[in-house]
């Protein structure tokens, strides 16, 4: 699939969001703090003895796949975000990480599905907004990606990301006059690699 250069935003880690046996949420917690300090397979190892303590505890498998999808391990990562919905079918969050591994691994259609059930179960997820209209412009469906962008930057104003894709599709599309406004405005909102984008097409 040939490179277009959108954004895709990242997924989303949670720490104990319903009560716990002391060792699951302990162990959980920890792997939240290793996680964040870029141990991602420490956190994988803390993710897992919460599981061991509470074995359909749906956070600590969305948060395990998290640190597996840091890894590149996008396959196991799906895994434990099936997992994750499978226990708590409304769980929006492991729609969307799910979505974000199955990107990577190329599955762009199972990707918008996951975004659209994400937005379905939240609707004002702006993230997932902005994903599904980065693997809509892959699909080349340029008019259901803009709509999904400016969705995006409706719903956060100071979303430079939003702005800088919206503007890579209007440049796919040969607007490139309304491209430029786009990444100029990105770069205002201190998205800084925008700044490349009005080098390589604004003059």
């Amino acid at each position: 699939m040939k490179k277009i250069g959108l954004i895709i935003a990242m997924g989303l880690l949670w720490a104990v969001l319903s009560p716990a046996p002391i060792g699951a949420a302990d162990s959980l917690n920890e792997g939240v703090n290793r996680y964040r300090a870029g141990d991602f397979k420490g956190a994988i190892d803390s993710f897992t003895r919460a599981l061991e303590i509470r074995p359909d505890d749906y956070v600590a498998y969305n948060n395990r796949g998290l640190a597996k999808q840091e890894l590149k391990d996008h396959r196991g990562a799906v895994a434990d975000f099936n997992r994750s919905i499978q226990l708590k079918p409304g769980y929006h969050v492991s729609y969307y990480n799910r979505g974000v591994s199955r990107e990577a691994l190329r599955d762009v259609a199972g990707a918008i599905a996951d975004f659209t059930k994400a937005i379905a179960l939240k609707p004002d997820y702006y993230k997932a907004y902005n994903n599904r209209g980065v693997c809509r412009a892959k699909k080349k469906d340029y008019a259901g990606a803009l709509g999904d962008f400016q969705k995006a930057i409706e719903m956060d104003p100071d979303n430079g990301m939003g702005y800088c894709n919206r503007g890579l599709v209007k440049n796919l599309k040969g607007d490139r006059k309304g491209a430029c406004v786009d990444f100029r405005i990105a770069l205002r909102k201190g998205y800084g690699p925008a700044k490349d984008r009005i080098r390589r097409n604004c003059r």
